[in-house]
């Protein structure tokens, strides 16, 4: 099984699906999956196929189709609420500098942007805090390479 065929997510939960004969129809059978129960800094984990996998990852790619690129963060700040609702990724802003001045990306959520170019550091922070007045959301981490 590939992994999006071999789980299911609903309502908070993540279950094993399994396909069983049931009169001679192949029917899905949804179990839930047990949880390993150690909580490590990443969160809950779960072992699949010898292998742990943090849950509100597995919980954000069935969801969202793709794994999450960055680093998830759970909005009420318990690691053990992984209800898709509950995660959310970080938002990144990175300034670098080029010979064309001052680069401003974000990265919002799973789509990155690029704000502009600015004449000097000044305005492209400038630029980031108003991203950031904008966009509430937008108030993760901002790095600053080559500056």
């Amino acid at each position: 099984h590939r992994i999006d065929e071999a789980f299911r997510y609903d309502r908070g939960h993540v279950y094993r699906t399994e396909y069983i004969d049931l009169d001679g129809e192949r029917t899905l059978v949804l179990s839930p999956y047990p949880v390993d129960g150690t909580m490590r800094a990443q969160g809950l984990m779960l072992k699949w196929r010898g292998q742990y996998l943090a849950l509100h990852r597995l919980v954000w790619f069935l969801v969202h189709g793709e794994w999450p690129d960055g680093r998830l963060i759970h909005l009420d700040g318990d690691k053990a609420n992984n209800w898709a609702e509950n995660l959310e990724l970080e938002h990144r802003v990175k300034i670098h500098q080029t010979k064309a001045g001052f680069v401003v990306k974000v990265r919002d959520g799973v789509t990155l942007r690029e704000l502009g170019t600015f004449d000097n550091r000044d305005g492209a922070i400038t630029a980031v805090r108003f991203y950031q007045s904008i966009n509430p959301m937008g108030r993760g981490k901002y790095l600053e390479n080559n500056c």
